[in-house]
């Protein structure tokens, strides 16, 4: 597996969220989002983030993941094969 840890800057230049109606659309981890997430992540996994907080950092990483998430989100972009991406959000 290789690890990247990237910028909001270069996530931004490499993929897109998924919008709605004009928006990004964000799944919550429980009831119908969750439901939809699974399905899309058994099609389409390396389109699939996690929004997650641990120790007082955000960050997102590619993937599903189930410990300290937040909400899920997809992109239009797919993450290579054998790769885990991950994003960590300035906080001022």
């Amino acid at each position: 597996m290789n690890n990247e840890y990237i910028s909001e800057e270069e996530f931004d230049k490499r993929f897109t969220i998924f919008e709605k109606n004009g928006e990004e659309q964000h799944f919550e981890t429980y009831g119908k989002d969750i439901e939809d997430i699974q399905k899309i992540f058994k099609t389409t996994p390396n389109k699939v983030w996690t929004m997650i907080e641990c120790e007082d950092k955000l960050f997102y990483q590619s993937g599903f993941h189930k410990v300290n998430r937040l909400y899920y989100f997809v992109t239009l972009e797919e993450v290579p094969e054998n790769t885990l991406i991950e994003v960590e959000i300035e906080t001022k």
